[in-house]
């Protein structure tokens, strides 16, 4: 029986070492040789690869990338920080591994904490956010917004 195209494009990117060693999640959906890739990868160029490996495939005509890299999803929630006016004044870094989100960094207060959960998890494609925010009295030093 002739392996079905979906099948085939699972495994074309599982061959991959660099992706299969990133323990990405990608959905693959396919509709008359028009596969649709969904999930989260580490990086850009892991998001690119996926597109060309599934686009190698014999009978797809088409690829749709939705894959969210972890670099664009940090930019994402950091923006969304940024914007908020709980949270502009704060110097908070995020990390991001595969959808998950981790927020860090001091903030004056739980309120503050409170408010960067809230922001961050609003972000589309955010599946979970945990915070190592920490409330200090340095962070009562406002940091001024350009």
């Amino acid at each position: 029986m002739p392996q079905s195209l979906k099948q085939s494009v699972q495994d074309a990117l599982q061959a991959y070492p660099p992706l299969h060693a990133s323990r990405s999640t990608i959905e693959t959906t396919v509709e008359d040789g028009k596969v649709m890739l969904s999930g989260y990868v580490p990086s850009i160029s892991t998001k690119r690869m996926a597109e060309v490996l599934a686009s190698s495939v014999d009978g797809v005509k088409e690829v749709v990338n939705n894959l969210i890299p972890g670099p664009e999803l940090e930019r994402k929630v950091a923006g969304a920080l940024a914007a908020d006016s709980r949270t502009r004044e704060w110097p908070i870094r995020v990390r991001c591994d595969l959808g998950y989100v981790q927020l860090q960094g001091h903030v004056p207060d739980k309120e503050a904490a409170q408010a960067a959960m809230e922001v961050a998890r609003e972000v589309k494609g955010v599946k979970q956010v945990t915070s190592s925010l920490q409330v200090s009295q340095v962070a009562s030093i406002r940091h001024p917004v350009p």
